[in-house]
């Protein structure tokens, strides 16, 4: 009776470490990891953001590649859209670009971010430009203007007459008093 017992302790004692050395194996899946689109588009401004889609079946990592944009999610499981924001405004007219690294076990997948560059600003020329005292109807001519900008005459600062659309060529503004303008690109 006592081999008996002892038998049976003996092959629950093996059953069990059997079972606990089954339990400490993780049972681990490949890991997949991809992501979607390979690269996002930012406006120039601060606040602009856009999407990228990681597909994932496990436990995966965001790492920004620079500080002027942020991602929504630095680490999450399975898929999920990431949003990223740019933090501040591109200064340079010049895209800039850098990259968001996703990382899931073993693998590493990279997001391109690139923002667009500021809009160029039309170069400002301010001419002084006199009349005599007291001639009316004068006539102010500019040689050339760059279609899409509005050019006012201004007087102490103020507007005088009315706003002129820049054409591509030459254009002037007439009826104005004879004072001294200025003439900036609005």
């Amino acid at each position: 009776m006592r081999i008996i017992t002892l038998l049976r302790n003996l092959l629950f004692a093996v059953a069990a470490l059997s079972f606990t050395a089954c339990g400490n194996d993780p049972i681990d899946p490949e890991i997949t990891l991809e992501v979607s689109p390979a690269k996002v588009l930012l406006e120039s401004g601060d606040g602009a953001s856009n999407t990228f889609e990681i597909t994932c079946n496990g436990a995966w990592t965001v790492t920004e590649g620079a500080d002027w944009f942020e991602s929504s999610d630095g680490s999450g499981v399975n898929d999920k859209v990431v949003t990223v924001t740019a933090t501040s405004e591109n200064p340079s007219t010049e895209p800039r670009s850098a990259s968001v690294t996703v990382k899931a076990g073993d693998i590493t997948r990279t997001v391109t971010v690139e923002q667009a560059g500021a809009e160029e600003t039309p170069e400002i020329e301010i001419y002084d430009l006199e009349a005599d005292a007291g001639t009316e109807g004068v006539v102010f001519s500019l040689s050339d203007t760059q279609e899409g900008v509005s050019y006012t005459l201004l007087y102490e600062g103020e507007p005088v007459g009315t706003e002129l659309e820049g054409t591509g060529s030459a254009a002037q503004f007439e009826g104005n008093p004879a004072k001294v303008y200025t003439r900036p690109a609005a």
